[in-house]
């Protein structure tokens, strides 16, 4: 026999017999597919690719552990969205008339307040911003200077009606007002002088001030007293109210939401102090609009007349103590009831006017100035058939200066 014939076909029985002692086995071991996921044999390891069974079933645990992620992760999810949903659509349900925010001046840390000189437009630290017992006290020591005090979150409505009871604390000499619809673009300012005039701004951040509307009211309470202000802005039209009394309007669309706030700007004289209480933005109610009282409005203002009609020169005739300058500063608060009066005579010029009595001791400091005393006056307008007559009270304010009250005789 052949040699290599022989040691040949040894090794193919050999062959054969480890394959057959190999494959005994096998059938005691079936339960093992679970065993060569975790962890093999070793033995088996060495025969993986003969083995076509194992890459068919390590799949199959891959496809049953799949869905447990997609059917755990998003049920937390549906679970938490409905719980922050009615915060934003619990804000909708505010009925008309609502109160978005009503102000505790307690607590201003919600509030940013800044100043600026509207001559020149340069920005100062030189004010004074403080809670005064649950009521907000602004003060102006430089003259032509406005102060801004803006609540500092956006209001959820772009519509408000905003309200606010205000008192004079300094000289009266001032302008108080109130803002809606603010933002970095800038804002609406709707605001009422000590001098019985109204006005309606839209201010532009890159531009400053646009008089929209103004004019004058007698429902304005003139010379230290309080007045109640009320600044409705819905859609594109802007309206303020003084003491119940719809003074003016105008409509104009360049912002539609924002901030609300409130300011206080000195004139020609520092020291204006204003203190505001009782602030509430609301949402606005068709049904019941602010207002309701009824008082002569003069729009527009007096100023503005001027290129229309002839006023008196200064001084005025008659038995008057006031100077030429305090005549004309009087003179611009009595001519809204003159004018009101009968709005298109030409000539307002023949006035009167007469020193009936001193109220109060009257007394002067070394250099002249009136430092202590009150009196009255009566001035008589004729024009174009009618009369009106106003009593002039001046008071002196102790800093050598004077206040005057205007009102029908």
């Amino acid at each position: 026999m052949n040699t290599k014939y022989t040691q040949s076909l040894i090794a193919v029985l050999l062959v054969l017999s480890v394959a057959a002692c190999s494959a005994r086995p096998a059938p005691t071991s079936t339960p093992a597919p679970t065993e060569t996921l975790a962890p093999p044999p070793t033995a088996t390891l060495t025969f993986t690719p003969t083995f076509t069974p194992l890459p068919t079933e390590t799949p199959t645990p891959l496809p049953t552990a799949t869905p447990l992620p997609p059917t755990s992760t998003p049920t937390p999810e549906p679970s938490a969205t409905p719980t922050d949903t009615p915060l934003p659509t619990a804000t909708p349900t505010l009925a008309p008339g609502g109160v978005m925010f009503a102000a505790d001046f307690d607590d201003l840390s919600d509030w940013m307040d800044f100043a600026f000189n509207h001559k020149t437009n340069v920005e100062t630290t030189n004010y004074t911003v403080e809670s005064q017992k649950g009521n907000l006290h602004m003060e102006v020591p430089e003259k032509y200077t406005i102060v801004y005090a803006i609540y500092g979150k956006d209001m959820p409505f772009g519509d408000v009606q905003i309200d606010v009871d205000t008192e004079t604390t300094g000289p009266d000499l001032n302008n108080i007002a109130m803002v809606c619809r603010a933002s970095d673009d800038g804002w609406y300012h709707l605001s009422i002088a000590s001098s019985g005039l109204w006005y309606i701004y839209r201010y532009e951040t890159k531009s400053g001030y646009t008089l929209l509307r103004n004019g004058g009211s007698t429902a304005i309470h003139m010379i230290q007293r309080n007045n109640h202000l009320t600044a409705l802005c819905k859609g594109d039209t802007l309206s303020l109210y003084v003491n119940d009394v719809k003074v003016g309007s105008v409509q104009d669309n360049a912002y539609t939401d924002g901030r609300v706030g409130i300011a206080v700007a000195s004139m020609d004289a520092g020291g204006t102090g204003i203190r505001f209480k009782n602030l509430k933005v609301r949402l606005p109610d068709p049904a019941n609009p602010p207002g309701g009282k009824v008082a002569p409005t003069l729009a527009p203002a007096p100023t503005q007349q001027a290129a229309k009609h002839k006023y008196p020169a200064y001084p005025l005739p008659g038995t008057s103590m006031a100077g030429p300058g305090l005549q004309a500063k009087t003179m611009f608060t009595a001519m809204l009831y003159v004018i009101v009066a009968d709005p298109e005579c030409p000539d307002y010029s023949n006035v009167n006017t007469e020193f009936i009595q001193v109220t109060q001791p009257v007394a002067f400091d070394e250099q002249d100035n009136l430092v202590a005393g009150q009196w009255v006056e009566r001035w008589t307008f004729q024009f174009c058939g009618a009369q009106v007559v106003e009593r002039i009270t001046y008071t002196a304010d102790g800093t050598g200066g004077v206040t005057f009250d205007v009102k029908p005789w």
